[in-house]
């Protein structure tokens, strides 16, 4: 589901049993320290919110994100393919 591998299963099933539970569909998930994003493009895959925020304190796994969100159509078109 994501590219970056961080191991965060534990939280992916506690965060969705918080929004199930406070009925926060379609909401915004933001965390500051995302690393590989993978509980954040899980919720938005699966439709428990309708946008993610993607931020990290470490300058690489940002400019990751930065460059995945931010590319130019051609490569956008990659990243749709392989995702």
């Amino acid at each position: 589901m994501t590219p970056l591998i961080w191991r965060a299963t534990d939280r992916r099933a506690y965060t969705k049993e918080i929004i199930r539970a406070n009925k926060l569909y379609d909401g915004e998930y933001v965390e500051p320290y995302s690393g590989g994003a993978g509980i954040g493009l899980e919720l938005l895959f699966q439709e428990y919110v309708n946008k993610i925020h993607v931020n990290d304190l470490s300058q690489a796994v940002y400019s990751f994100w930065n460059a995945v969100v931010n590319a130019p159509p051609p490569e956008r078109r990659w990243l749709q393919v392989t995702a």
